[in-house]
């Protein structure tokens, strides 16, 4: 049993210093990490003009139209090869859309972290950053299991990672999916040669 404390000061919740050191370590950092979550959640809550808690399909349009911007301005950062300066802006965006309140639609967030990830997961390709691209791809099969080209890069990192037979399966399965993209096609028969050791993506 844990007490919990209302600070009425500073308007949020802690739990009694006494009953947190009856509790094992990974308890006690679990009751810390639960008084977070409440006191974000009332925080955002307070900040609300209108209605608490607030309809279920009100979103914060600004965060929508501030990553869009963050997305946009990465894209072209892509295409003038500064692939660099992509990543910092969609992390940014990325940090921007997971701040999103709590009650706010989790389809919408999702759809837009897919947004963000895509794309720094190409500009870690295009690095040769090969852990930092498997961590986006990772989430992005999570997120999009559907998507052809998610297979491709998942393929891509792996293939050039030094798993190949592995990556060349990915390869196919991206292919089988969209046999319309040329690059698709084009890759899968560069990394099915015997002397293929690395992929070379010259356009995308």
């Amino acid at each position: 049993m844990v007490d919990i404390v209302f600070n009425p000061a500073t308007k949020k919740v802690s739990f009694n210093e006494e009953t947190l050191r009856n509790l094992d370590p990974c308890t006690r950092e679990e009751a810390s990490q639960a008084a977070v979550l409440v006191n974000t959640l009332m925080s955002e809550l307070v900040a609300v003009n209108g209605e608490v808690p607030p309809a279920p399909n009100v979103i914060t349009k600004n965060v929508s139209v501030s990553a869009a911007k963050l997305v946009g301005n990465a894209s072209k950062c892509l295409q003038s090869g500064k692939p660099e300066d992509a990543i910092k802006l969609l992390s940014t965006a990325l940090e921007m859309v997971l701040r999103r309140p709590l009650w706010e639609a989790t389809m919408l967030t999702l759809d837009e972290v897919c947004r963000c990830l895509s794309p720094r997961c190409d500009a870690y390709l295009t690095l040769k950053k090969w852990p930092e691209a498997y961590a986006d791809i990772s989430m992005l099969m999570l997120l999009k299991p559907d998507d052809p080209h998610n297979y491709f890069r998942k393929g891509v990192i792996l293939f050039n990672s030094g798993k190949r037979e592995e990556g060349k399966e990915f390869l196919r399965s991206a292919q089988t999916a969209a046999p319309h993209i040329t690059l698709f096609k084009a890759v899968l028969e560069q990394s099915e040669k015997p002397e293929s050791r690395e992929i070379q993506i010259t356009s995308k």
